[in-house]
């Protein structure tokens, strides 16, 4: 009935909320003025990563004009969804900080805060081995998001020699 018509179907339901949480920007933008428009919740934008700036890096190595263009084209929905948001969050702490400058050199005034993208209980500190009795290095990523592809290239040929030297057998999993 409402597939297609989020405009509808807020404008009905949109008074049973206090929060309403939005992320990717290129959905979002979408979303968020009907979210103000028809609801009193306070909107929260959740963002994986800080789009335009991963596009940056990206650039650094592969030069590529329709990047560059869709670059810009994510900055500019990012930085519209930060001031449009109540609360931003990011699950690192360079992305909130890099949110929360830009909000206070733009006069923003939504709340930027960093929250772990997984929650897991907290370990005892007593539980965890020891650097030293740890032999073994997970890398997880999506490979089919850019630039991971090209950490993880550089990681297996750059870093890792350099961790083998200081603890030989070490074995590397990428997932």
């Amino acid at each position: 009935r409402y597939r297609g018509r989020f405009e509808a179907w807020i404008k009905e339901h949109g008074c049973y909320f206090d929060a309403i949480v939005l992320n990717r920007p290129h959905v979002s933008i979408g979303l968020v003025d009907a979210a103000r428009r028809h609801s009193r919740a306070r909107v929260v934008y959740y963002g994986h990563d800080v789009n335009h700036l991963r596009m940056e890096e990206q650039l650094k190595l592969h030069p590529d004009p329709a990047l560059k263009a869709e670059a810009e084209r994510f900055r500019q929905m990012e930085h519209s969804m930060w001031l449009a948001s109540d609360v931003i969050l990011y699950p690192s702490t360079d992305e909130t900080r890099h949110v929360r400058l830009w909000l206070a050199a733009q006069g923003g005034s939504a709340q930027a805060e960093t929250i772990p993208l997984f929650a897991y209980e907290s370990l005892p500190d007593e539980g965890v081995p020891d650097v030293a009795d740890r032999h073994d290095i997970l890398f997880v990523a999506g490979f089919a998001h850019p630039p991971n592809v090209d950490a993880a290239r550089w990681f297996v040929a750059e870093v890792l020699p350099l961790v083998r030297a200081s603890v030989p057998g070490v074995r590397v999993t990428l997932v």
